[in-house]
């Protein structure tokens, strides 16, 4: 590396979540602080994954606030308000018997847990606070696919981002 370089960030092992992505519902009365969730706290939530066919948004935005001046003829700006994206996860239906309709139902407070690499000790977690907006049938009249069902979440507060997964329990 010359002198005065930058050092490089190390060099990670990419990876794909398909197969380990986990998504896990969660009551709204789950977390004493969902900032700082507890083990015993995440093992209580309900895993969708096995039932998850498709899922958008689930990101954020931060809008810019111009800071122009009388001298300059480039115009800064300074971070803004976040704004969440319009989010949704799409499963499978059952015909008879429970599914996740009975769990996620519209107009209910909860949280949407991402694992994006496994429920690891030592992995990462992102835990969104959600009402479920909307829960809509999308039957296939065509029977080239197996019925849907999309539910569309609004993202209430700032959600926690990133956090390590803590130890299991025994």
């Amino acid at each position: 590396m010359p002198v005065g370089a930058a050092p490089d960030i190390p060099r990670v092992e990419e990876y794909t979540g398909q197969g380990l992505v986990e998504y896990v519902y969660f009551e709204a009365d789950t977390f004493a602080d969902y900032l700082n969730p507890t083990r015993a706290e995440l093992a209580t939530g309900t895993t969708i994954t096995p039932v998850l066919c498709g899922k958008e948004g689930w990101t954020s935005e931060v809008g810019q606030i111009p800071t122009p001046n009388a001298r300059d003829k480039d115009e800064g700006s300074i971070p803004g308000k976040r704004t969440y994206e319009r989010s949704s996860v799409d499963t499978y239906v059952a015909q008879e018997g429970e599914d996740a309709r009975d769990l996620m139902v519209e107009g209910d407070a909860g949280f949407m847990g991402r694992y994006p690499s496994g429920d690891v000790a030592g992995r990462r977690l992102d835990l969104f606070p959600v009402r479920c907006a909307s829960s809509t049938l999308m039957d296939d009249i065509s029977g080239e696919a197996a019925d849907t069902n999309r539910f569309t979440f609004t993202i209430t507060r700032r959600p926690l981002r990133n956090f390590t997964v803590p130890e299991h329990t025994p």
